[in-house]
Order: C-alpha cells, then sequence, then structure tokens
C-alpha cells in the first residue's frame, strides 16, 4: 500500500498541534503559575485553583490524546471531542 505525501503532511499537521496541547496540559499540572499568564490569567485561591488547574490541564491533556489516539489508530471518531 503506497502512502500519498499529502496523508503524511495532514499527519504532520495533526501531530504537530497534539503534541503542543499534551505539553500545554502537562505544564498546568506541574507549574501552573507558570504557564497562567501566558493565556492572560491569574492563579486563584483555595478551591478556585484546584478547579482552575483541573479544567485547564483535563482540556488540554483531552484534546492532544484523542488527537493522538485518532492518528495512531486511525478512527476518525478520535477527532470529534477536540
Amino acid at each position: 500500500m503506497k502512502v500519498s505525501p499529502i496523508s503524511i503532511i495532514v499527519k504532520l499537521l495533526v501531530l504537530i498541534p497534539a503534541i503542543l496541547f499534551v505539553v500545554m496540559g502537562v505544564r498546568w499540572l506541574v507549574a501552573p503559575a507558570g504557564v497562567a499568564p501566558n493565556f492572560g490569567l491569574t492563579l486563584s485561591d483555595g478551591l478556585g485553583l484546584s478547579s482552575q488547574i483541573g479544567n485547564m490541564a483535563g482540556f488540554f491533556l483531552v484534546l492532544g490524546s484523542c488527537m493522538l489516539i485518532a492518528l495512531i489508530s486511525g478512527h476518525r471518531s478520535w477527532y470529534y471531542p477536540p
């Protein structure tokens, strides 16, 4: 089976943002104070902080991981969540 160059280019165009989303999600988990200013956010206090970190990390990790799973498995349905 021959793989077309367009197919490879499209997969790379999806792979790059997927990796960036996963890295951004991990940064929200590990060092939220360093990534929050990139979004113009200030970190909340108390329960607001855990909610802010959890929501932002979860958003980026799910987005990136679904894109990566779609690339690996080849099932288009994994692109629906992103």
